[in-house]
């Protein structure tokens, strides 16, 4: 930078200073320290870098201090006979930054809501679902009960196997049935006649 088109002092660059800062500290808003400084890259700035802070000169051949306290306007006239404060540049960057961070704090709130919400909405879907797997396997049990249920109550009768030692009609007179009954409910082709068992058969004619 060449100091002698600097309209103002040369300020040089510290470890971990900005352009906004240099605003705050020498109380001179920032679009003049941009504008005095059109070749300076405001997002890399070096350490030992000289920056050029313009002064405002208020009254001709006098210069504002650089770290004085900004002279201030003239005041509007009053109105209603109440004088209209001014909100300078430094408390204007102060409300917007309290506001920037009023807002991030809402945002994260926010934030924390929706994601308490999102877990509460899981917690109830999944307790949804284990209550209806409950009632799906509670529908399951008392429908196989009423299968059975239904099942020995239409049954008119009883199974019985053979035991290989009694005859044909000792199974009819223990049980109390004849023979066309029996033959209602069991196939005659499941019935088997022991080997050399002598039986008579009408003629056919």
């Amino acid at each position: 930078m060449n100091r002698r088109f600097c309209n103002g002092m040369v300020h040089v660059i510290k470890e971990g200073e900005n352009l906004y800062q240099l605003s705050r500290a020498y109380r001179v808003p920032l679009a003049l320290i941009l504008r005095a400084n059109p070749y300076v890259d405001v997002y890399n700035l070096q350490v030992g870098q000289e920056i050029c802070i313009p002064v405002a000169r208020p009254f001709g051949g006098m210069m504002r201090p650089p770290m004085g306290r900004p002279v201030r306007p003239q005041e509007a006239p009053p109105q209603n006979g109440m004088m209209q404060p001014r909100e300078s540049f430094e408390d204007r960057a102060d409300r917007m930054e309290d506001e920037r961070e009023r807002l991030e704090e809402e945002r994260e709130r926010l934030e924390d809501e929706r994601q308490r919400m999102e877990e509460e909405r899981e917690r109830r879907e999944e307790a949804e679902r284990e209550r209806a797997e409950e009632r799906r396997e509670l529908q399951e049990r008392r429908g196989v009960q009423e299968i059975l249920e239904e099942t020995e109550e239409t049954r008119d009768c009883v199974e019985c196997v053979s035991d290989g030692t009694k005859s044909f009609g000792a199974i009819l007179r223990e049980n109390g049935i004849t023979m066309e009954e029996f033959f209602r409910k069991n196939d005659p082709e499941q019935v088997i006649i022991a080997a050399d068992v002598i039986y008579e058969l009408p003629k056919k004619v």
